[in-house]
């Protein structure tokens, strides 16, 4: 395909408004169409090698949309024309087009399932993910009675839901990742709902912000979180000002300063050897 013809396709699919992701699946088609046959169509799913970047940034229905159009374009020069279906697996088969712009022909296939279903691969391993992050944090924050009275659930809000946070952040971090920023939280008194004065030690309970949401909400914010894995439990941390508080409340009251020396004093006299003891006596007796 030289350069001029691929001008060409360009310009009849900027007339007709074409997807940009379209328009490049279809100058890739094109350019391979010397080697691609009936029996050996170009696969278009999540793991063909030029997919795979445009696959990560966008959603699974934005892909099927762009592969449902490709497979019904239909112009006085350009077209896609189904032409045999082909059973790869017991639950998968492929539907094999015949693609023709300006007399050159090339040919794709797409995965479907029954029901003539669009198949991908990442919407299973999208929904395995969503799953297994999703169910890390419940077992994690989730169950913390004094943040949830009542267990959890995934809600599906388009806007708010905690499943489309899980879904937007697997664009930017893996299943691992989100994980490991779900345990960095809990190594964060701040984002489980407490506040530690430094000097004082002092605790004050406040709004928790652990939800998918917070921790999720973006790149940086989760590999802040994940900065904190290695450090201490936040139920650890708030034990620890609490002792530090105490101790320093303990040693600013005078008559419990002198309760303390004179505790301190008599552990030591009942540590004493037994026959320092019994000089003693025997001295005192004299």
């Amino acid at each position: 395909m030289n350069d001029t013809q691929i001008l060409n396709c360009v310009k009849q699919m900027l007339a007709d408004n074409r997807n940009h992701a379209v328009m490049s699946i279809v100058i890739a088609l094109l350019e391979s169409a010397n080697q691609t046959s009936p029996d050996n169509p170009i696969h278009l799913c999540a793991d063909t090698t030029f997919l795979k970047r445009y696959f990560k940034s966008v959603t699974v229905d934005e892909f099927l949309s762009n592969l449902k159009e490709l497979a019904t374009i239909t112009t006085p020069v350009m077209s896609s024309k189904k032409v045999s279906s082909k059973q790869v697996s017991s639950h998968q088969s492929i539907q094999i087009f015949r693609f023709s712009f300006g007399g050159m022909t090339s040919y794709f296939s797409i995965p479907v399932c029954e029901g003539q279903t669009l198949y991908l691969k990442k919407q299973d391993t999208q929904a395995q993910a969503v799953q297994q992050v999703w169910c890390y944090w419940l077992e994690k924050i989730g169950s913390i009675q004094e943040i949830y009275k009542k267990k959890p659930t995934l809600t599906t809000n388009e806007k708010t839901g905690r499943k489309k946070f899980i879904q937007d952040a697997l664009v930017f971090a893996t299943a691992e990742e989100l994980c490991l920023g779900i345990d960095g939280c809990l190594n964060s008194p701040f984002h489980m709902g407490y506040k530690i004065d430094k000097k004082t030690g002092k605790v004050t309970q406040q709004k928790a912000y652990c939800e998918p949401c917070n921790i999720f909400k973006n790149r940086d914010k989760l590999e802040a979180l994940m900065a904190q894995v290695n450090g201490k439990h936040y139920l650890v941390q708030l034990e620890e000002a609490n002792i530090r508080r105490n101790l320093r409340n303990f040693s600013a009251r005078p008559d419990q300063k002198d309760m303390l020396i004179t505790a301190d004093r008599h552990l030591k006299k009942e540590a004493l050897p037994q026959s320092s003891k019994l000089q003693m006596l025997m001295q005192a007796g004299n």
